[in-house]
């Protein structure tokens, strides 16, 4: 039995639904590689919230290896905790389908530490695979085991599955918003610097940007606190109030900080670190480090750029619902 097998079998209780979204899938990429001879195709899957997608992908990862793929990349959340469950979810039910290290090398793209040469790629049926999040030290992983493994890229058949390709995935529209593609940048690039902060740990405020974008903006029009704070800090954002203004605004009214869930707890850091998120904007956003000074003005145009992408997906997402 192989790995598919055991993994229908064992993981999902033989889940009809499971098979039948995999097998499809399958099926459909050998359709469209029959018409690509540079092997680069792409394409999207589309599930409920609690659907089962996961499960699909993991599937889906173990039927790729069988079919001769050798290298299978995760792309998943940017926040930590939740690629890390990723990761472990994946390691558990590789190992429940009969996957040992003689079969396959896991390579850490969540930590720095040295992964692996891709030698074994020369073995049938073995296979690499990893975890990655959509921030830039996470991404140099992959690249920097690419470069190092050149003389094997050749022999590589890579299947990347995009496990959150509303967020922060590669623009497939290039040009046709730049505005947005301006705006992901400038949200991707605060959560790094934020990330690598050397003061003091700033990572739970890096991933409370990159859940930022993923907020359902209230309706402007209803007579909620939210939409009434929502209006006030976006008349503040359009240039009527200056960065000051807008930082004072988000950090000490009580409706906007609600809206934009800066009360929660940093919850990794302790002692002098464990301020609410607001308070560790606040500090994060005051601040002159080294030759990059981080001020009231970079966290308007955070907030700005937050909002315009929101907005987007907002719009998108109205077309999707109206086309069915």
């Amino acid at each position: 039995m192989g790995f598919y097998e055991k993994y229908i079998e064992v993981v999902t209780g033989n889940d009809a639904r499971t098979r039948s979204s995999v097998d499809a899938i399958m099926g459909r990429m050998d359709e469209l590689l029959e018409d690509r001879p540079d092997g680069r195709i792409s394409g999207l899957v589309v599930g409920r919230v609690q659907s089962g997608k996961t499960r699909n992908y993991v599937g889906l990862a173990l039927k790729a290896a069988e079919a001769g793929y050798n290298v299978i990349i995760v792309l998943t959340s940017c926040n930590t905790a939740l690629a890390s469950q990723t990761e472990k979810r994946m390691k558990r039910d590789f190992s429940k389908a009969g996957v040992k290290t003689r079969h396959a090398f896991r390579l850490n793209l969540l930590e720095n530490v040295h992964n692996e040469a891709a030698e074994d790629l020369s073995e049938p049926g073995f296979f690499f695979w990893g975890v990655a999040m959509k921030e830039r030290r996470s991404l140099d992983r992959i690249k920097e085991w690419l470069e190092a493994n050149r003389k094997y890229q050749p022999h590589m058949k890579v299947l990347v599955i995009d496990d959150e390709a509303d967020n922060a995935s590669q623009n497939s529209n290039a040009g046709s918003n730049a505005n947005v593609a301006d705006a992901e940048k400038i949200v991707a690039d605060a959560a790094d610097e934020m990330r690598e902060c050397r003061e003091e740990p700033f990572d739970s405020l890096a991933d409370w940007l990159d859940g930022l974008v993923e907020m359902e903006l209230p309706d402007e029009a209803a007579e909620t606190p939210e939409a009434k704070a929502l209006a006030q800090l976006k008349t503040a954002l359009n240039g009527r109030n200056n960065g000051a203004a807008v930082l004072s605004a988000a950090l000490d009214v009580k409706e906007i900080r609600n809206m934009l869930g800066l009360d929660q707890p940093a919850d990794e850091e302790q002692g002098e670190y464990g301020d609410n998120l607001a308070t560790k904007a606040r500090r994060y956003f005051n601040v002159q480090s080294g030759s990059s000074p981080r001020s009231a003005k970079s966290f308007t145009q955070v907030l700005k750029a937050a909002f315009e992408i929101v907005e987007d997906r907002s719009t998108i997402n109205k077309k999707i619902l109206s086309s069915r």
